[in-house]
């Protein structure tokens, strides 16, 4: 009984007073330090995770916007891209009736120069036949000769006399004024065709 005794005596007035101070001293201390530590690191984690969905968030907000201005954008290149599309479409017509107008243009040009040869051989043609049927009846060149045989065939009894046979001066005049005459108007005249028979 007496060690029964001691032993209660000795947890109810050592032991246990001592497990309190040292619960009272030691473990709660040290509990609210973990505890603290553990708060703190929740709060930091927290804290962090908070700091990384914002920056998430700011992420997809910047990704939006990026997106928002390359929408705009591909809208725009596309708009542009129709409106030179169209443009080109333009200057390929504008190119096609300018090649059309320059082959009707050089066609002309081709007509024009080949009727331009053409009446300046015939009318240059004229005016040489002109000129050469004038030299023709030059009344010294020609015609005086002409009479002289002519006078010295009636002299000589060759043939009789016939109405024209002497040219006089006159008619050599009005000859020369009818193709003067000629002259002025032939070039009014419309070609002949080489093909057209004088009847």
């Amino acid at each position: 009984r007496g060690k029964r005794f001691i032993g209660s005596w000795w947890r109810q007035n050592i032991v246990k007073p001592v497990e309190k101070a040292v619960k009272q001293v030691v473990v709660k201390p040290i509990c609210r330090v973990v505890n603290y530590h553990g708060i703190e690191s929740a709060k930091d984690k927290r804290s962090s995770a908070s700091d990384a969905v914002n920056l998430a968030r700011q992420d997809v907000f910047h990704l939006k916007s990026q997106l928002s201005d390359l929408t705009m954008s591909r809208e725009m290149y596309v708009k542009e891209l129709e409106m030179e599309n169209k443009r080109l479409e333009v200057l390929n017509n504008t190119l096609t009736e300018m090649k059309g107008r320059q082959l009707l243009v050089s066609s002309i040009t081709t007509q024009l120069k080949a009727a331009n040869l053409y009446l300046t051989n015939f009318y240059g043609t004229s005016t040489i036949l002109l000129d050469e049927i004038k030299r023709l009846v030059d009344f010294e060149r020609l015609i005086t000769p002409l009479n002289a045989v002519y006078t010295e065939m009636l002299n000589n009894h060759v043939m009789s006399a016939f109405p024209g046979g002497q040219i006089s001066v006159e008619t050599i005049e009005h000859v020369k004024m009818n193709l003067d005459k000629l002259k002025v108007v032939l070039p009014n005249m419309p070609p002949i065709d080489r093909y057209t028979q004088c009847y």
